[in-house]
């Protein structure tokens, strides 16, 4: 069983890796921006600070992400909405977390 963790840990990180650059990358060639007030709740400290101090590329105004009620789907949906998507729709088959931030811009399908 921890052979099968290890192999889906791998698996969703190099899924992250591709959405974020799959996210990135359609608006590359435009300027880098400063990433807006808007923080999730649930962060922690360092990554609060993080999000207040750097650069980021743009994002796309509406994105989908398929299993957005995990725990790396629910962080990537929240530093969508940091970066400025306009819409963000996290699709999952699991129920909404209790701790998911309740933010208009997230539609929970």
């Amino acid at each position: 069983d921890d052979a099968r963790m290890i192999k889906r840990a791998r698996l969703l990180t190099a899924s992250l890796a591709f959405a974020m650059q799959a996210c990135t990358s359609s608006s590359a060639a435009g300027p880098r921006h400063k990433a807006t007030r808007l923080v999730a709740p649930s962060v922690s400290k360092l990554q609060r600070e993080a999000s207040s101090r750097g650069l980021f590329p743009p994002v796309p105004s509406k994105c989908v992400v398929t299993g957005g009620r995990g725990f790396v789907g629910q962080r990537l949906v929240e530093m969508l909405v940091e970066r400025g998507a306009d819409k963000v729709v996290s699709f999952d088959v699991l129920p909404r977390p209790d701790d998911a931030w309740n933010h208009p811009t997230i539609d929970s399908t």
